[in-house]
Order: structure tokens, then C-alpha cells, then sequence
């Protein structure tokens, strides 16, 4: 694809990407809630949460995608978009493909709640990893193969749909008294998770809003070149926060389960350890990049992007911020008291588009890093405090934690 295209794909991928909100939070309330259940020894609860979630989610995912279908068929709405290399037509094709891509996986996170809860969460991750690897290589020959973005979209799509046919085995197998179904589903059960569940709308809208809204806004801008450059160097600066998301999303049962067994020592001592880690294995992680950097853009688009310092200096220290509140703030998110933490995130990344509008016209890309920046400040002069509350620490004991080295065995708070 040439620049320009793959600028629009960019910005189509991002549209559809913010479908994935569909699931109103549900989807990571319910887990939680069926951690801390099974943390407690109650299967049965645990149950009626996975059925009520199913049920629910299965629901809501239909109606979206006949609402998306229509708009994008019955109305111009893809017309709106100005896109140069395709139709308008074809963008609504490729869109409506993607639609059903990202609700789809809204039936992934209903199977990984199941893993989760019962002490299968490595395998769930590993099978998530794999499907990931599947469809990025699927859609990589597509792209080489035809050069059509709409093939590139149904690759996608095919390999999740198998994904999903396969973890519901597999998860049969491991957990057969977990089955899927409606027979124990709730609506008391649904109504008394809406509130957490509806507040998890801000992480994930928050997120949409930092990238797939940024990305807009940039391409709003200063064009869809501007967008890949932003990209390029935003997927190599997110390199140093792998390490540091898979830590995180590795203790989020742990947090849960010690949370619903009341072991508030155990909370403590894993959200020290956790941070500890993070911290250290994102400055190794930032100072290689530092270095690296500079020579992995051009090198990894083929010289087609060369790294434009202000931009890569920015987002990097974007990265450096958010390493130090995104462990932390797995502590109210695993147990359902997320609720202020999501409204500030939301206003946070919100107030981070205009910003971006404001900064961009003096400079340039960079702006867009810059407004980044400035909202992982916001979220650390927040979540810290609240998380050392909900784990009954005080911030100088936590701070004296994370001056160790993470060489030896970290067990010891």
C-alpha cells in the first residue's frame, strides 16, 4: 500500500475499533465479579455471572451491528469520510467487515472470563496471543496476496471466528462445570453489575479517544501522512510498555482473587512487587529505545519514515509516565471500585484532543505527543493515591518498596 492508503485504512481500522465499547464494561465487571465469587469457594454465583454476561453481551453485540449496518448502507456516512484512494462504496464494505470483526470479539472476552476465573488465566492469555499472532500473519498474506483492504479485513475476521469455536472447547474441557448457556442468567445479576460495568466505559473510551481519537484529530489536521508518522512512532515507543501491560495483566486475577478472600496483607505485598517490577522493567525498557529508536522507524517502514525527534522524545516520555500509574491503577480495577479513576481517565483523554487541536498548529506532530504526555501526569496524581488506600499502604512504605532492584525473589514486600 502506498502512504496515503494505508493512512485510510488507519483511519477506517480506528472508526470500527470504537465498536469494541459495545460490551458497556460487562465484560470485565462480570470477570472481576467471577474471580472475587470463586475467590470465595461460590461456583454457583460464579455461574449465574458468566450466563447473565453472555446472554447480555450476545444481545447487545446483535443490535449494534444491525444499527452499524444500516448507517453505513442507508445513509452517505461513508461519503463523509473524503477518503482519495477508495470508494465510497468499498469503504462501507471494508467498515461493515470490521463491524462484525470487533463485535465478534466481544464473544472472546465472555470465553477468557471463564479461564480467568478458574486458574486457567496463562492458558486464556497464551491462546489470546496466539489468535493475535494468527490474525496479524492472515491479514499480513492478504495484504500481500491482493493488496485489497477488504481482504485484509475478512482475513481478520475469519481467523477469530474459528478463535472463538476453539476456546469454547478447550475451555469445555478444562472447566466443564462452567457451561455456557442462558438456563442461569439474571437480570438482578446484570442490574447490580451495570454500575461498575458502565463505568468501565471510561478505560476503554478513554483509550479510544487517546489513540483512535488522537489519530483522527491528527488526521483532521495535518492529513493522513501526518497519521502514519504518528503511528509508526507511537507503535515503537509502545514497544518498552509490553513487558509492563503483560505484568499488569497478569496479577488482575491475583488482585481479585485476594479481594474476595479478604487478605488484604497478600493485596499489599502483590501490588509492591507488581509496581516494583514495572517500574524497572520499563526504564530498561525506555533507555533501549532511547538509543534504538532512531534507527527501528526508518528501518521497520522501510525508510518511508524517518523518526522525527520532538515527536519520538515526547511520546517516549509519555511512556516513561504511564509506566508509573498503569500497575497501580489494576488495583480498582480488579475489583469493581474503578468508578471515579474511569471518569477522570475519561475527562483526562477528552481534554487531551483539544489540546492536541491547540498544540498541533505550532507543533506540528509532536503536539499530539504532548497531549499524551500531559494526561498519564494527570492519571498518576490520581490513581496512586487511590490505589495505596484500597491496599491499606502508605506512600512512603510503598515508595521505599520500589528502591530495590527486582533481581532477587521479590516475595518480600
Amino acid at each position: 500500500w502506498r502512504v496515503d492508503a494505508y493512512g485510510e485504512w488507519l483511519v477506517l481500522s480506528s472508526l470500527a475499533a470504537f465498536l469494541s465499547m459495545s460490551d458497556v464494561g460487562f465484560a470485565t465487571a462480570a470477570a472481576n465479579e467471577m474471580t472475587m465469587r470463586i475467590g470465595r469457594g461460590d461456583r454457583e454465583g460464579a455461574i449465574i455471572v458468566y450466563q447473565s454476561m453472555w446472554a447480555l453481551l450476545t444481545g447487545l453485540g446483535l443490535a449494534v451491528l444491525a444499527a452499524v449496518l444500516a448507517a453505513l448502507w442507508a445513509t452517505p456516512v461513508a461519503g463523509w469520510l473524503a477518503l482519495k484512494t477508495i470508494t465510497p462504496g468499498y469503504a462501507a464494505a471494508v467498515l461493515s467487515v470490521l463491524a462484525v470483526y470487533i463485535l465478534v470479539g466481544l464473544q472472546l472476552g465472555v470465553v477468557h472470563a471463564g479461564f480467568r476465573c478458574d486458574g486457567n488465566f496463562a492458558l486464556g492469555q497464551l491462546l489470546g496471543t496466539i489468535q493475535r499472532l494468527a490474525e496479524f500473519v492472515a491479514q499480513i498474506a492478504a495484504a500481500a496476496a491482493t493488496g485489497s483492504m477488504l481482504a485484509v479485513a475478512t482475513a481478520g475476521l475469519a481467523v477469530r471466528c474459528v478463535s472463538i469455536a476453539l476456546w469454547l472447547a478447550i475451555l469445555s474441557r478444562r472447566s466443564p462445570w462452567l457451561p455456557l448457556g442462558v438456563s442461569r442468567a439474571s437480570a438482578a445479576t446484570i442490574r447490580r453489575l451495570a454500575i461498575p460495568a458502565l463505568s468501565f466505559m471510561g478505560m476503554p473510551l478513554g483509550h479510544a479517544l487517546g489513540n483512535q481519537g488522537l489519530i483522527q484529530v491528527v488526521a483532521a489536521t495535518l492529513g493522513p501522512a501526518a497519521v502514519v508518522v504518528f503511528s509508526a512512532h507511537r507503535t515503537i515507543c509502545n514497544i518498552a510498555t509490553q513487558l509492563v501491560n503483560m505484568l499488569a495483566v497478569a496479577v488482575w486475577p491475583e488482585f481479585s482473587l485476594s479481594f474476595g478472600a479478604e487478605d488484604r496483607r497478600a493485596t499489599r505485598r502483590l501490588h509492591r512487587v507488581a509496581c516494583r517490577w514495572s517500574i524497572w522493567l520499563g526504564a530498561v525498557g525506555c533507555a533501549a529505545l532511547a538509543i534504538a529508536g532512531p534507527l527501528l522507524i526508518p528501518a521497520w517502514t522501510g525508510g518511508r519514515v524517518q523518526c522525527h525527534l520532538p515527536l519520538f522524545g515526547a511520546l517516549l516520555a509519555s511512556v516513561v509516565v504511564r509506566i508509573a500509574w498503569w500497575t497501580s491503577s489494576v488495583v480498582p480495577m480488579s475489583i469493581n471500585g474503578h468508578q471515579r479513576m474511569s471518569l477522570t481517565y475519561l475527562l483526562a483523554t477528552t481534554a487531551s484532543l483539544v489540546l492536541a487541536m491547540l498544540l498541533m498548529p505550532q507543533l506540528g506532530v509532536a503536539g499530539a505527543a504532548v497531549s499524551l504526555l500531559a494526561t498519564d501526569m494527570l492519571m498518576v496524581w490520581y490513581v496512586l493515591p487511590a490505589s495505596l488506600t484500597a491496599v491499606d499502604d502508605s506512600l512512603a512504605s510503598f515508595l521505599k518498596s520500589l528502591v530495590t532492584i527486582p533481581i532477587r525473589s521479590s516475595t518480600m514486600a
